[in-house]
């Protein structure tokens, strides 16, 4: 069995799971509706003023660290052939959230910039909401590049 790191973290096939990842929170972001979501893109705006190409960036020095904590759930969606990636990994869209988050929550701790690390704070409290509702296209990601 291939492990998802030797499919997605090759140096050839980096930068497109790079390019594909930012273009997936793009997508998602500009999804988002309501108060919430005009404060979601506000947020998004504003990192991205701060610092143009930020989202390829962070999911490039994400990368690895999520592909880690997606192996599992991979791994268990090789073991249960009968199960759609999309299928699977929205069944378990809570923990692959949880799993995820754990990350950046993580990282931005360590964070410098303050506008970056404040606007990921006031989005927080929705992330574990906003990330569910992108483990489909994460799923959708993952299936057209392993």
């Amino acid at each position: 069995m291939t492990q998802l790191s030797e499919l997605l973290l090759a140096p050839t096939k980096r930068p497109i799971v790079v390019g594909a990842c930012a273009q997936l929170v793009r997508d998602e972001v500009g999804r988002k509706s309501g108060l919430s979501g005009m404060a979601v893109k506000a947020a998004f705006k504003i990192v991205n003023k701060v610092k143009p190409g930020i989202i390829e960036e962070a999911v490039d020095a994400l990368l690895d660290e999520f592909v880690s904590y997606l192996a599992p759930f991979y791994d268990g969606y090789l073991e249960s052939p009968q199960d759609d990636m999309i299928s699977h990994f929205s069944d378990q869209s809570a923990a692959v959230a949880d799993a995820l988050l754990g990350v950046t929550d993580t990282r931005i701790q360590r964070a410098r910039n303050r506008s970056i690390a404040g606007a990921y704070r006031k989005l927080r409290p929705k992330g574990q909401q906003y990330v569910q509702e992108a483990v489909p296209g994460i799923a959708r990601v993952l299936a057209v590049h392993t």
